[in-house]
């Protein structure tokens, strides 16, 4: 059974870094066979549904899993690909418009709502920020980043997982710290009811 997308990106958990690194692979190769009829190849090779092979696509732009050049590549294949069925590109145009401005958006904040709800499960689970940053490929900072926004915004995550995160964060406080953080998730917790 081919692989769909949520799938295939499941089979990364906790490994962000190697899955953008695998569609980036999947991408560059995309935009350098001259077959305008990869759509076919790239499904069969990889055993992948032809959504999934979209997505994958979609998703290597947007991350940053690929350069701006093989970006630039890859809507040009796709604009000779619509042209040969359709004769009109302006709508292929149009999407890498949106994902070139989406592929900007994620540099400033790289991280998705699935990621963050599993950041903070790995994170209240145990593993250390930089343990999760380098499977990310991020920093430290923009881990304590995503924690802050999911401890901080209604519904992203359950009251359980906050009182988890909540738990481990003062634990691992030192005393004259940890009053400080106290008052922080009391803050929190405010926050998190409006």
């Amino acid at each position: 059974m081919p692989y769909t997308f949520e799938r295939l990106h499941a089979d990364y958990i906790g490994r962000e870094a190697k899955f953008r690194e695998y569609v980036g692979k999947i991408a560059t190769r995309y935009s350098e066979i001259p077959d305008v009829q990869a759509e076919k190849f790239f499904c069969k090779e990889y055993n992948i549904t032809k959504s999934c092979y979209h997505r994958i696509l979609e998703y290597a732009v947007i991350t940053g899993s690929v350069s701006n050049n093989t970006v630039d590549k890859m809507e040009n294949k796709a604009c000779l690909n619509a042209r040969a069925h359709s004769g009109k590109d302006n709508r292929v145009q149009e999407h890498y418009v949106q994902l070139r401005k989406e592929r900007i958006e994620f540099r400033k904040y790289p991280f998705f709502k699935r990621d963050e709800k599993d950041i903070a499960t790995f994170y209240a689970q145990g593993q250390g920020s930089a343990e999760i940053a380098k499977s990310y490929g991020c920093t430290v900072k923009q881990i304590k980043l995503v924690l802050y926004k999911v401890c901080t915004t209604k519904g992203i995550i359950s009251d359980q997982l906050f009182k988890m995160i909540k738990n481990r964060s003062l634990e691992e406080a030192e005393e004259e710290a940890r009053k400080k953080r106290e008052e922080q998730f009391k803050q929190y917790e405010k926050m998190r009811k409006k």
